[in-house]
């Protein structure tokens, strides 16, 4: 699913829903606009490209991507999604996000860029031995980002780690 739009302005507006537009202004995206764009008010308006795909009963997959060019810069980006999901005696969440954002203006010349990932595991674990149970319960997140800016060429990264296990014993 989404969305596809085009505009060309092609002589100087002076009246109307376009007052004040000039000749040559256009706008061509697929899917829409990057989250840090601010379009224009005339500018139409477009759902993301998406997909979705239920893979199993267990796993399901999510994208979404976007393209679009001005006179005032080109962006692209996107984000893929996976969750996986099963229960019984060893329950398991699987959680993964990997996307990108890209934004380059023409004048002043600058951009901007954001990639970015990101797993979650968790797992729950029973194990019943005749007079006793044991649970186990396992939490682990990582995630990476990084952010480019620029010129001149800068950026920063992260990375984040996080990891929980706990367990209990029944009688």
């Amino acid at each position: 699913s989404g969305g596809f739009a085009m505009l060309t302005i092609a002589k100087d507006q002076n009246d109307g829903e376009w007052n004040g537009e000039k000749a040559g202004d256009f706008i061509f995206t697929l899917g829409g606009y990057a989250s840090s764009y601010q379009p224009k008010a005339f500018y139409p308006r477009v759902s993301r490209l998406a997909l979705t795909w239920q893979v199993s009963s267990a796993l399901s997959v999510k994208a979404q991507q976007y393209f679009a060019i001005t006179p005032e810069a080109m962006m692209v980006g996107g984000h893929v999604m996976a969750n996986f999901q099963e229960g019984g005696s060893l329950s398991i969440h699987v959680y993964f996000v990997m996307g990108a954002d890209l934004i380059i203006y023409w004048k002043p010349y600058h951009y901007l860029g954001h990639i970015y990932a990101e797993l979650n595991v968790a797992a729950n674990i029973s194990v019943d031995c005749w007079l006793f149970t044991i649970h186990m319960h396992i939490d682990f997140d990582l995630s990476a980002d990084l952010r480019i800016y620029g010129p001149p060429f800068s950026g920063t990264a992260n990375v984040r780690v996080h990891m929980i296990v706990s367990f209990s014993v029944s009688v």
